[in-house]
């Protein structure tokens, strides 16, 4: 399409304001609607057909109120707004029962047929309105009707409904009425070429020989035309979609032109008056510029110390940036080199490795621990700085002696490697003492402590974790001293005080020692930082020299109220639970059916697009694991199918930390519990554990 043929829009944009004629500017709204939308400007689009559609139904212009109630739901469609589409469309129709409209009527119900069959996956509200459409149109044929809009809506628009009907009656499996809309729709559209309509009715029929068993070359044979119209159709939508890219560079530049004209007519009619006070503001500006310059002399000496200042305090800044990528380049790359060069181990040296394979999956898992805390320190320094997102506090249960023992053993391996000793010593903690706090922040807290405390240790020297329980009358809160205790070199006095600083406590300007001085030294930063922000504690340091080091801080913790089922009395399941994941990444199926089957659970795999509750019934599925964010129906809207028809327990996985049970649409969704990747067969357990599976000890 040339420039020259949108003359007549840029005519209409040059005057629209001055157009007083209801009936005309309700044709000019409908006109620049679709100017707006051929040159993919949707919202704007949207405002004009928004506008056409009031100063239709004003005038009572009911056959044009329909056809633009089509246009614009259309358009909603396209931006994925199928809520504000189908409001269209059911707004349309209550038009049309209400006032006689002829063969109009069939354009909204076209379009809600296809609304509710391909947008919004509502295949039985699509069949209602289908066969209305289908109804409405043989009345109108019996009538006799010679006229253009009719006939294309008894041809194009009739073909389509079969396509969006044979589409839902294929998800609801009733394939023989499909394969009669599929037949029809074939039969229109095989002759015109259709490239995209022929891609779709070929993969449904596809879909239909594969669901009925049909035989193997015709089932083939719809595949290989699938193919073929597919290719054809997204060649021809690429040759489109680069001719309306050239129009859309075109009105561009032309809009562009307008506008200068307008700002050159502008500034003619403004130009003496502009004279006028430019005179005015160059005399004013004259005397303020004296004063200012007097200003700046007095103060010229003043800035320049300030200058010079804050330039010595940016280079400073900037070279601890240059320190901690410096170091982080380097902590990063030899976990991710431990763990990429065991598993080249693992596959290359099967056989050799049967007697030494627990020594290198622990030596794997333990890089791995250590790139966990890494990446969580680092998120942590980060967000104290300003720069990522907050601190994200979730709050659980856990048991403290437990929780304690999982610490230390996560950073045995690197213990056992300097030959130092790990000790957990409890004073006065209850047993299957469970607290209600913020756990992950806990667990960065110790395991820096941890970390720095065995990282300055000498062989055949001690580490000792303790933990020690003081009650507080009247309430229902605890609090409990933590300690981690080294018997390392100790730390000088003056270093204490900038131990809580990134960066203070190098010389920037000589070599950093990454032998002696391993991590990014950016740990007792995020111990400060995060006990001061989130458990309103503060970090305390005992050291001497040549007599170690005793970091120690107290927190309150809300003692749990919930009644703790011991696990010897959770009734255990006679036979493996049976478990059924919903993923659409299929990778990830496999690493979660591996994960499962490890920890004995029959695990059974889908996507979304799958009969779910079929095989939740012929599987006899005992707990559900969803995906939240999956592209054909999402968790959520999962879960509530789910739901809707079984009393079993789902369970949503999601690499999303922003999602918790506490959220509203979880809480809608009615999902039982939320498990944030990437979790171990463990975390996976404790989650059964608490739906009273009792697999905790299995």
């Amino acid at each position: 399409m040339e420039l020259e043929s949108f003359a007549p829009v840029f005519k209409l944009l040059k005057i629209y304001d001055s157009i007083q004629d209801p009936n005309l500017r309700a044709d000019a709204n409908e006109a620049l609607g679709y100017f707006y939308t051929s040159t993919f400007e949707f919202e704007t689009a949207i405002a004009y057909f928004s506008k056409a559609l009031d100063d239709y139904h004003a005038s009572s212009q009911w056959m044009k109120f329909a056809e633009t109630s089509k246009q614009l739901a259309m358009i909603h469609c396209d931006l994925k707004q199928f809520d504000a589409a189908e409001k269209v469309l059911l707004k349309s129709l209550e038009i049309a029962q209400t006032h006689y409209l002829g063969f109009y009527i069939l354009k909204p119900l076209q379009e809600i047929t296809i609304l509710y069959s391909y947008h919004k996956n509502k295949p039985k509200e699509a069949i209602v309105y289908g066969k209305l459409f289908i109804e409405k149109l043989n009345k109108f044929k019996s009538e006799g009707i010679d006229n253009a809009d009719f006939n294309y809506s008894k041809t194009i628009d009739a073909a389509i409904v079969n396509l969006e009907m044979e589409n839902s009656y294929l998800k609801l499996k009733q394939y023989d009425n499909a394969k009669y809309h599929l037949e029809k729709s074939l039969d229109f559209f095989l002759p015109s070429d259709d490239q995209e309509k022929l891609t779709r009715i070929y993969k449904h029929l596809f879909t239909w020989a594969l669901q009925t068993n049909q035989e193997k070359s015709v089932t083939l044979d719809y595949l290989e035309r699938f193919y073929t119209y597919n290719t054809g159709y997204y060649l021809d939508y690429v040759t489109s979609i680069r001719g309306r890219v050239n129009n859309i560079e075109q009105i561009n530049n032309y809009v562009d032109k307008l506008e200068k004209e307008k700002q050159n007519y502008l500034k003619e009619r403004g130009l003496r008056e502009k004279i006028t006070w430019l005179l005015v503001a160059l005399i004013v500006l004259s005397l303020i510029t004296i004063l200012i310059l007097r200003k700046l002399y007095i103060t010229q000496k003043k800035y320049n110390k300030k200058l010079t200042e804050e330039k010595e305090t940016l280079m400073s800044i900037d070279k601890e940036r240059q320190l901690y990528f410096s170091i982080i380049s380097h902590e990063l790359r030899t976990p991710m080199f431990a763990i990429s060069g065991l598993i080249d181990v693992l596959k290359k040296n099967k056989n050799s490795l049967k007697n030494n394979d627990d020594d290198v999956l622990t030596s794997l898992e333990a890089s791995s621990n250590y790139l966990k805390h890494l990446i969580g320190n680092i998120l942590i320094f980060d967000a104290t700085k300003g720069n990522g997102d907050k601190i994200k506090i979730k709050l659980e249960e856990f048991e403290l002696k437990e929780f304690l023992s999982f610490i230390s053993n996560k950073f045995l391996v690197l213990a056992v490697k300097k030959d130092v000793r790990i000790n957990l010593d409890f004073k006065n903690i209850k047993e299957d003492l469970v607290v209600y706090a913020f756990k992950d922040g806990l667990d960065q807290v110790l395991s820096n402590l941890i970390i720095n405390a065995i990282k300055f240790s000498q062989k055949e020297q001690s580490v000792t974790i303790a933990a020690e329980q003081h009650s507080i009358p009247d309430t229902n809160k605890i609090a409990v001293k933590f300690s981690i205790k080294d018997e390392g070199e100790g730390i000088d006095e003056e270093l204490q005080s900038k131990l809580f600083e990134f960066g203070k406590k190098f010389d920037s300007d000589e070599e950093v020692n990454t032998k002696k001085m391993e991590g990014i030294g950016i740990g007792l930063s995020v111990v400060y930082h995060l006990l001061k922000k989130c458990f309103n504690s503060e970090i305390k340091i005992d050291s001497k020299k040549q007599e170690g080091s005793t970091f120690s801080f107290t927190i309150f913790f809300d003692e749990s109220q919930k009644l703790c089922v011991s696990k010897s009395n959770l009734e255990k399941p006679q036979n493996p639970l049976n478990i059924l994941v919903i993923d659409d990444n299929r990778i990830a199926l496999m690493v979660t059916k591996k994960l499962l089957e490890n920890a004995t659970l029959n695990c059974y795999t889908c996507t979304d697009e799958d009969d779910v509750l079929s095989i939740i019934e012929d599987k006899q599925i005992d707990v559900v694991v969803v995906d939240i964010n999956m592209p054909y129906i999402n968790g959520y809207e999962m879960t509530k199918l789910i739901k809707e028809k079984f009393t079993i327990p789902v369970i949503a996985h999601t690499a999303g930390e922003e999602v918790s049970v506490s959220d509203e649409k979880v809480i809608q969704a009615k999902i039982d519990d939320v498990l944030i990747k990437p979790y171990s067969a463990r975390d996976f357990k404790v989650k059964l554990d608490k739906l009273n599976f009792g697999l905790i000890n299995t």
